[in-house]
């Protein structure tokens, strides 16, 4: 991908609100995407803030970076507490009423995927 022509970024705390804040603060950004496509990165990113914020031992905050490329748009979500590995490819039992928001980032969009160093970042990208 070509160099990011717009980036953004938020701090927000590992509260129960923290997703709300992210879905109003990522609604505010004048996104070049159509609105059906916007709608799906702000649920997306609503998703991974809400992992984020549930499996994030001892962060009291998460980063969320948006970025425009020319074909995509790109959001990481970023914490420093200890959680378990990211694995995309895992599907909850049918009558699980939890664990499916990485498996529709996987879905949903373009692509994905994360690393874990000193705490995790997973991200994905919406063609434009």
């Amino acid at each position: 991908m070509k160099d990011v022509l717009e980036g953004f970024e938020q701090r927000i705390p590992t509260r129960k609100s923290a997703a709300i804040a992210c879905r109003r603060w990522i609604s505010s950004l004048a996104l070049p995407l159509p609105s059906e496509r916007r709608s799906d990165l702000v649920f997306l990113a609503n998703e991974l803030v809400t992992n984020a914020v549930i499996h994030a031992r001892g962060a009291d905050a998460v980063s969320v970076s948006v970025e425009v490329y020319s074909a995509a748009v790109r959001v990481t979500v970023t914490h420093d507490g200890v959680g378990d590995f990211l694995d995309f490819s895992e599907e909850p039992a049918p009558m699980e009423t939890s664990g499916r928001g990485l498996m529709l980032v996987k879905t949903i969009s373009s692509r994905c995927g994360a690393w874990q160093l000193r705490g995790s970042s997973v991200w994905f990208e919406i063609d434009r």
